[in-house]
């Protein structure tokens, strides 16, 4: 399972942070790259989320959001609405 966004840590130690998603030793470009796929790919489903869902809805769940003080999707790798060329 990938993991994105904040993390409160595991059960015996709460520590909010970003979540760590690889459990290979990669390096940081591909690390950087897998983030960027997955960043993308949940945006494309934000957006098809939006288009289908009625407004109301959509527009009820971006304000609790900010309301909350929540972040933009982001990793470790990748900084919250930032686009990252590790190149």
């Amino acid at each position: 399972m990938v993991q994105t966004g904040l993390n409160m840590g595991p059960r015996h130690a709460h520590v909010l942070g970003w979540a760590k998603s690889f459990t290979k030793n990669l390096d940081y470009v591909e690390k950087v790259m897998q983030d960027q796929e997955v960043i993308g790919a949940t945006s494309l489903m934000w957006s098809l989320v939006q288009s289908a869902v009625p407004q109301e809805i959509t527009q009820h769940v971006m304000e609790c959001l900010e309301n909350e003080g929540l972040p933009n999707l982001a990793t470790r790798n990748v900084q919250e609405g930032k686009y990252h060329n590790p190149l």
